[in-house]
C-alpha cells in the first residue's frame, strides 16, 4: 500500500514539474518590440521603446550619433538618444539591433530629419530700367546652390559658389527701345537630393521716347490701329479706305501675315477686356500678346466679307501697373481699325 502511494506521488510531482517547465519555456520565448521605426527631429532628443521579454538582452547601434541604454526597471525599457543632426536637407538613418541568446534579433529603424536647408535672397524681384546690362543678387544659404537662368541672363565667370552670404553678378543681353521682357530666376540646391529652391522675378525694359495710351479703370481706352506705326517690329502696310465703304475715313491695318504693335501705360492694375473692331475676310483667329507672352485669343471670328465691322472680344486679361507692349496677330485676313480696353 505504501509502495503504491509513493509511486503515485512521484508521478504527480513529475507532471507538475513538467507543466511548469513547459510554461516557463513558452513564456521565455517572448522577445518582441512595437517601437519601429523611431523618428526624430533634427535636434538632439531621447525617446523610449519597450522590448517585451523576460530574457536578458543586449543592444547595438549601427551609428555613433545614435546611443542606447537598457533600463529594466521601466516599462519602456530601452532608451534611444540621438545627437543634433549635422546633415542639411536630408534624413539620416540608423538601425538598433536587440539580441537575446537563441532568439531572433529585433531590428529597430531610427530616422532623424536633417537641418532645414536655407536659401534667401536680398530681393524678391528685380526691375531693370533703360536697358541696364548688369545686376547683382545677394544670396544667403547654408548649402551650395545652382542657378536656372533665362537664356538672356548670364552668371559672370568670377562667381564661385559658396555658403553663407554671397553676392552674385549677372550680365544681361541688350534689348531694343520699347522692348519689355520678364522671367523668373530659380536658385536651387546644387545637390539634387535636397528639395529646396526659390524664385526671383526679373523684368527688363527700355523706356520709349514717347508715352503710350493711358489705361485706367475709370473709362475705356481706345487705341487706333494707325498708331501702330510707332513701335512696330517692322513697318506694315496701311492705306485709306473710303468712308462709304468702312469706318468713316480712318486708316486701318490689314493683319494678314503681319503683327500690329502698340505701347500702353497702365495706371490701374486689374482685369480688362480687349474689344477689336475688325472686318474679316473668310473668318479666322486673333491672338493677343502682352510683353511677348500670349495671354488670350479670339477664336473663330466670323467672316464679314466686306465693309461690315464685327467685334472680337478677348476677356479677363490681367494688366499690372506700368508700361507694356501689346501685339496683335491673326491667322486670317483681317482689316483692323481699333481696339478698346475696358476694366471689368
Amino acid at each position: 500500500m505504501n509502495k503504491i502511494y509513493f509511486i503515485t506521488v512521484i508521478i504527480v510531482l513529475a507532471s507538475v514539474i513538467s507543466a511548469c517547465t513547459e510554461k516557463e519555456e513558452t513564456f521565455g520565448s517572448v522577445f518582441e518590440s512595437t517601437g519601429t521605426p523611431l523618428t526624430f527631429a533634427s535636434n538632439a532628443d531621447t525617446k523610449s521603446v519597450m522590448i517585451n521579454t523576460n530574457q536578458n538582452f543586449t543592444v547595438q547601434s549601427s551609428q555613433p550619433w545614435c546611443l542606447t541604454e537598457i533600463v529594466p526597471e521601466e516599462i519602456n525599457n530601452l532608451r534611444v538618444s540621438v545627437s543634433e543632426s549635422e546633415v542639411i536637407g536630408k534624413q539620416r538613418k540608423a538601425t538598433i539591433t536587440a539580441s537575446s541568446d537563441g532568439l531572433d534579433d529585433i531590428l529597430i529603424d531610427i530616422i532623424q530629419d536633417g537641418i532645414a536647408p536655407i536659401i534667401n535672397c536680398s530681393s524678391a524681384s528685380i526691375v531693370l530700367e533703360d536697358g541696364e546690362a548688369t545686376f547683382s543678387l545677394t544670396i544667403t544659404t547654408n548649402i551650395l546652390v545652382d542657378f536656372i537662368l533665362p537664356d538672356w541672363i548670364h552668371l559672370q565667370e568670377n562667381n564661385a559658389p559658396g555658403i553663407g552670404e554671397k553676392e552674385y553678378h549677372f550680365d544681361i543681353e541688350a534689348i531694343t527701345e520699347g522692348e519689355i521682357r520678364t522671367e523668373n530666376i530659380i536658385v536651387k540646391a546644387e545637390d539634387s537630393e535636397i528639395n529646396k529652391s526659390i524664385s526671383i522675378f526679373i523684368k527688363q525694359g527700355k523706356e520709349l521716347t514717347y508715352n503710350g495710351p493711358l489705361v485706367t479703370n475709370s473709362e475705356p481706352t481706345v487705341v487706333e490701329a494707325e498708331s501702330s506705326e510707332e513701335g512696330l517690329e517692322s513697318k506694315i502696310q496701311t492705306w485709306w479706305r473710303d468712308s462709304e465703304i468702312m469706318w468713316g475715313g480712318n486708316y486701318y491695318i490689314n493683319l494678314y501675315s503681319t503683327t500690329a504693335t502698340y505701347h500702353i501705360r497702365v495706371a490701374d492694375q486689374g482685369s480688362y477686356d480687349f474689344t477689336f473692331d475688325v472686318a474679316c475676310w473668310g473668318g479666322g483667329d486673333l491672338e493677343l500678346l502682352i510683353d511677348n507672352v500670349e495671354v488670350g485669343n479670339a477664336n473663330d471670328v466670323p467672316a464679314t466679307d466686306g465693309a461690315t465691322v464685327t467685334h472680337a472680344v478677348i476677356e479677363n486679361i490681367s494688366l499690372v501697373t506700368g508700361d507694356h507692349v501689346i501685339k496683335i496677330t491673326s491667322t486670317g485676313n483681317f482689316d483692323f481699325d481699333l481696339f478698346t480696353i475696358t476694366a471689368r
